[in-house]
């Protein structure tokens, strides 16, 4: 990293070569961006880490309790969410109420998050199956 380092009474300069710090950026940009979606990463991947990401931010941990509970109420298994989201849905409106627009937003951002380029229009208004679907569309077309 550094090429040159010159010792100035109690002062350390160093002369760092530009091409070596050139990489370290690149390589530390390319790091904080892993979490995009890449074409390699499935639907299911990337849905259950924004299912995740929401779970923890409601209740401050890992949010098994609430994948404890859609499993023993609904028969809703983490790894089934990814493939059948109406029910999913469904579970997560009979548990949190009105709140669950709370969740599915916080679900959409995360998406969001991994998947930038997505873009969802629909002229009859917002539906959290409807985005997921197409979410789901648009990144296996990928």
């Amino acid at each position: 990293m550094c090429s040159e380092v010159q010792h100035m009474s109690s002062t350390t300069q160093l002369h760092l070569d530009p091409i070596v710090i050139g990489t370290q950026l690149e390589t530390a940009l390319i790091g904080l961006n892993k979490k995009v979606c890449s074409p390699k990463v499935g639907f299911g991947s990337v849905l259950l880490d924004a299912v995740d990401f929401a779970f923890s931010e409601l209740s401050g941990s890992n949010g098994q309790a609430f994948y404890l509970h859609l499993k023993s109420s609904f028969g809703i298994s983490r790894e089934t969410i990814p493939v059948d989201v109406e029910a999913f849905v469904d579970a997560l409106e009979q548990v949190f109420g009105p709140g669950a627009l709370i969740v599915e937003a916080q679900i959409m951002q995360a998406l969001h998050r991994r998947v930038p380029d997505f873009r969802f229009s629909s002229k009859d208004g917002l539906s959290f199956v409807s985005y997921l679907v197409n979410c789901r569309s648009y990144i296996n077309s990928m």
